[in-house]
């Protein structure tokens, strides 16, 4: 019998995806209070209805306890975006200077050398003329040098010219993710006035200690300044540091991802610490609960970032299956992450980095896995051969191979399921990013484990050992920065393009993956397809959705 964590099984998701589509619906068709009356009422008879049925057992009772569950979630993620949502957009007649009291949601990465810093917060109250923005969400850009920077929190006076949220061109991305996220506002040319509500300890705590990593960081290698940035970028999530031609090349390369803490920075560090604690030997649930905390404690350094919450919530569902010896899977545990998240806030369902990391990690784990397992049943050299004579140089031979394989497969089932929302974004599908991330991927993450044990050692007094991580930083970066550029000039590595319908980004998603869970749930049998089932999903989305040439411009993110 096979282990429950071998069968990928997640019954909520047969609640998520009718909530998903309820909260899709819930942004693109509101309702008045009495149609939301309605909606509740009606979930909740669904939801009785569904509890009758299933105390019968016949094929009627199944088929109907289904459906009635599936309307009931449907009508439930409905009613939840309407509840969330900021109250009804009027378009302003035009730009004008206005004083706000705002309270930041996030803060976005900005470059040294510029003089503005910017973020995403919520509008608390505004000058009389403009009382109807209280709670409007809002994206600011604020003059760093005169008054005091707003942080990762706390509320703040801010002056400056409010404006609508202009999409500029099909391709810019940026202002299509505010707006998808319920953003109409900017506030250009701010200014601090003061802070009303300061940033928390906590917070004051976090960014003393993320300005002394910063400086661990810096120990050692004062003559690279480059690839200084470029470690800070990599481990501490601060892309902004990059020059436009770096930031331009990674994207082109489909190998950017490795600049934003996400799944492979929180993964090397979670791996790290996990297995440190594993040699202490300590209890099962202290070592989950120090484990948990000394990640959580990384994620607020890095600024505590969307993709790296949700990173975070991923890996603490699936440790908690493990620790617990639930009969939980990876399936489970990111259908129970991507619902906690949309309980948080069902706004995260139309921010392209949720559907990017998590159409990755659902590849990765319902097809991923497989195709490694199958591709490595092929991978079976001198087979006829007893293994006693193999020798030494068969033996690396095999393991490089299966190494091979395993980026291969990765790669290649990660590209399938973000190009969609690569091409909505940056309006380039990276043809090359199979190969390139075959060897940008292991750098990365030999980056930032130096960077990881560089700050533990520098937080410890221990520079001279940071100095030695950190030059092995440096080693590292520039061999990655070398490869990319290199692949960068090559013709066919990317290619402009960009979908007819901004809509087809989001759904050429959805089907590429419902492909792979299609392929998984019929266990990739070759009657039925095999793994060339998404594959051809995604051939036709590329035919019939997407336009090939034209500027090709890379979206400033």
């Amino acid at each position: 019998m096979p282990s429950p964590r071998t069968v990928l099984r997640a019954p909520l998701l047969w609640l998520l995806a009718p909530a998903m589509a309820g909260i899709a619906i819930g942004q693109s068709w509101p309702c008045s209070p009495r149609v939301a009356g309605g909606v509740a009422a009606g979930s909740a008879g669904l939801a009785g209805i569904a509890l009758v049925f299933s105390r019968r057992e016949s094929i009627f009772a199944t088929v109907t306890t289904l459906l009635a569950l599936a309307g009931a979630s449907l009508g439930i993620g409905y009613g939840w975006q309407r509840w969330r949502a900021p109250p009804p957009f009027e378009p302003l007649p035009a730009p004008r200077e206005a004083t706000l009291d705002v309270r930041v949601l996030r803060r976005f990465a900005s470059e040294p050398i510029r003089r503005s810093v910017g973020g995403m917060g919520l509008i608390e109250s505004a000058d009389p003329p403009l009382i109807r923005l209280a709670g409007q969400r809002v994206y600011f850009s604020v003059t760093k040098k005169r008054g005091p920077e707003p942080l990762v929190s706390g509320a703040y006076r801010l002056r400056g010219v409010i404006q609508d949220v202009v999409i500029e061109s099909p391709q810019d991305g940026f202002h299509q993710m505010l707006i998808a996220q319920g953003v109409f506002l900017e506030l250009r040319r701010g200014l601090v006035l003061r802070a009303i509500h300061p940033p928390s300890r906590t917070t004051r705590w976090v960014n003393r200690a993320r300005n002394a990593i910063e400086r661990i960081l810096a120990v050692g290698i004062a003559r690279h300044p480059v690839e200084a940035a470029l470690e800070r970028a990599m481990f501490l999530g601060e892309h902004a540091a990059m020059t436009e031609e770096q930031r331009t090349a990674f994207q082109r390369s489909g190998t950017f991802h490795v600049f934003v803490v996400a799944g492979l920075h929180v993964g090397v560090v979670a791996t790290t610490i996990l297995s440190a604690l594993s040699l202490a030997r300590l209890p099962k649930g202290i070592a989950l609960i120090t484990g948990l905390a000394a990640i959580a404690a990384y994620v607020e350094l890095t600024g505590a970032g969307l993709p790296a919450q949700r990173t975070f919530i991923m890996l603490a569902c699936l440790q908690c299956s493990r620790s617990f010896r639930l009969p939980g899977n990876s399936l489970a545990a990111l259908v129970l992450a991507a619902s906690i998240t949309l309980v948080i806030d069902p706004q995260e369902l139309f921010n392209p980095g949720f559907q990017m990391s998590y159409a990755v990690v659902t590849a990765l784990v319902v097809m991923g896995t497989p195709l490694l397992r199958r591709w490595e049943i092929a991978w079976r050299p001198w087979s006829s051969l007893p293994r006693a004579d193999w020798g030494w140089l068969r033996i690396a031979i095999r393991d490089l191979g299966r190494k091979v394989l395993h980026g291969a497969a990765t790669a290649s089932v990660a590209l399938l399921a973000s190009a969609p929302c690569m091409i909505g974004s940056f309006g380039v599908l990276s043809l090359g990013s199979v190969l390139a991330n075959l060897v940008v991927v292991p750098l990365a993450a030999l980056s930032v484990t130096a960077g990881f044990w560089s700050s533990l050692c520098g937080l410890a007094s221990g520079e001279l050992v940071s100095g030695l991580f950190n030059r092995a930083a440096v080693l590292t970066i520039k061999t990655m920065v070398a490869l990319v550029a290199l692949g960068s000039r090559v013709p066919v590595a990317s290619v402009s393009a960009e979908f007819r319908q901004p809509w087809m980004a989001p759904a050429a998603t959805v089907a590429v993956v419902s492909a792979m869970l299609a392929g998984a749930s019929l266990r990739w049998r070759r009657s039925a397809g095999g793994f060339w089932l998404p594959v051809a999903v995604f051939v036709l989305v590329l035919l019939f959705g997407v336009k090939f040439g034209g500027n090709g411009a890379i979206v400033r993110r």
